[in-house]
């Protein structure tokens, strides 16, 4: 199974579609984004939906290692 995907839209495309708050950004297209890549992602906070970006992939809850000893984890089953 593949574990990749793009990440195209504007900012303008974003801002209009989600209405989000805070500084504007310059989104850049990606088109091979892999698991462990950071991204930026839209997040609902308390005082609205910002941009903010994130390491994409899972990490267990019962992690304790650091992110950088984590191993890849972006298909799983339960």
């Amino acid at each position: 199974m593949c574990g990749r995907f793009t990440q195209y839209p504007t900012w303008a495309q974003i801002h209009e579609a989600m209405s989000i708050i805070g500084p504007r950004r310059n989104l850049r297209a990606r088109y091979n984004i892999a698991p462990t890549t950071t991204v930026e992602v839209v997040r609902q906070g308390d005082d609205g939906r910002t941009i903010v970006p994130m390491r994409w992939g899972l990490v267990p809850v019962w992690g304790k290692k650091p992110l950088k000893s984590v191993p890849a984890t972006f298909n799983a089953r339960a």
